[in-house]
């Protein structure tokens, strides 16, 4: 027996040797809740609740087996009894729990619950503002991707209209430059003789010496510039029993040689056409150009003739605009230049022509100014020597000469003034 288990005092068993069924016949009474199990270290242990005795049981058989921690069948003494069981520790529940005799502060709840009340707000606006961050960055990604694809798509139709507009314009200049010509003519012909020339690969002719050859393009170029029938007859007797495929061939590289040079010749025609066209919109503009021109120059003329207009007994002014109509003829429309001159003399003579006109385009702002300012200040000396004379004392007893006439200008009335004695 485990010393562990063992009863001590007054419950001691009679020593060895003594009977045990008295012993036995009372077990079923003992309380086994402190007992410890066996090897275990003695530990103080709660005080349990009563509990209330099991019913008597039936006498036990003879001792068996060693017992064990659970409750087993063959244990006939029911030893299992005197070994504490290990039960989980169960929390209590919360109507077992002590009820708290203190009571809540409602202010510190009321705190408590409007923090929370705002946390949780804090928390949801912040939510709201990163969805909306995110949508506002993915509007903004897919708005960015749509006009980068929309100015994408804007330049390759530009290059795309200028790609064709110089194509056409190659056309009209050069047609076997263009991408049509090479579409429609070049590759197709360039195609129809080299399957030709897979036809004729390993064919050989015999010469009139006698002698063997391979077939060349050159055999293929003697039957493609004589007439068909003279063309079959060569055939026949140079390749054999392939005379109707190179045949075939010559008609199909005739007939693309054909279409090649007609359309050649068209666009030819269409592109001295179209030089004559232009030809005469650019001459229509120019004289449209000078129209209008020599009407804005006669209008002004009209209009502001103490500027523009000749006037009579005016040699010197009237020579000046003479020399500036033959400055204008040079600069804006290259008449009036020496037709022995260079092409670069010519040039550099129109180009100082067009920088005196821009230089006198320049300055007549300011001196038509300074006119101005010129012919005021001759009225006011004009109004004051008016002024003056109308105040002379007059001759004959202080009688002012009541006929005596206004000076015609200013340097009149100053001869005058300084005559009478000032």
């Amino acid at each position: 027996m485990n010393p562990s288990t063992t009863p001590t005092g007054a419950d001691a068993p009679p020593p060895s040797g003594a009977d045990y069924s008295d012993a036995f016949a009372g077990i079923d009474a003992i309380v086994g809740d402190g007992l410890g199990a066996p090897d275990a270290a003695p530990a103080p242990a709660p005080t349990p609740a009563p509990v209330a005795p099991p019913p008597p049981s039936a006498p036990e058989p003879a001792p068996g087996p060693a017992p064990t921690a659970k409750s087993n069948p063959d244990d006939l003494l029911n030893l299992d009894r005197f070994t504490q069981k290990q039960e989980p520790v169960e929390k209590p529940k919360v109507e077992d729990a002590p009820k708290r005799t203190e009571k809540t502060d409602p202010s510190s709840l009321k705190q408590f619950r409007e923090q929370y009340e705002m946390t949780k707000k804090e928390r949801d606006d912040l939510a709201n503002k990163i969805q909306e961050l995110e949508r506002a960055k993915a509007d903004g990604t897919r708005k960015e991707i749509e006009e980068a694809t929309k100015a994408l798509k804007g330049e390759m139709d530009a290059i795309r209209a200028r790609a064709e507009e110089l194509d056409t314009e190659v056309r009209y200049l050069n047609y076997t430059r263009s991408n049509e010509y090479k579409e429609k003519y070049e590759t197709p012909l360039r195609n129809a003789w080299k399957s030709a020339l897979d036809d004729i690969d390993g064919i050989r002719v015999t010469e009139e010496d006698g002698t063997e050859r391979d077939v060349s393009h050159e055999d293929i170029m003697a039957i493609l510039n004589v007439p068909t029938a003279k063309a079959a007859i060569i055939a026949q007797e140079m390749f054999g029993a392939a005379a109707p495929e190179l045949m075939a061939h010559r008609r199909r590289i005739l007939e693309l040689t054909q279409a090649r040079d007609a359309s050649i010749k068209e666009w030819k025609e269409k592109g001295a056409q179209r030089e004559v066209e232009k030809s005469k919109q650019l001459e229509g503009r120019q004289s449209r150009s000078r129209e209008l021109f020599d009407s804005s120059i006669k209008d002004y003329e009209t209009r502001h003739a103490q500027l523009f207009a000749k006037e009579d007994g005016d040699e010197d002014g009237n020579k000046l605009l003479d020399e500036g109509d033959q400055l204008i003829r040079i600069a804006m429309r290259g008449e009036g230049v020496d037709a022995d001159l260079g092409y670069d003399d010519k040039v550099d003579l129109i180009t100082k022509a067009q920088a005196q006109v821009a230089l006198r385009a320049r300055a007549y702002g300011r001196e038509r100014l300074r006119n101005i300012k010129l012919q005021q200040r001759i009225a006011e000396l004009e109004k004051k020597v008016g002024k003056v004379r109308a105040s002379e004392p007059g001759q004959g007893g202080g009688v002012a000469e009541s006929g005596r006439s206004a000076p015609k200008n200013p340097e009149d009335a100053i001869d005058e003034i300084q005559g009478s004695g000032w």
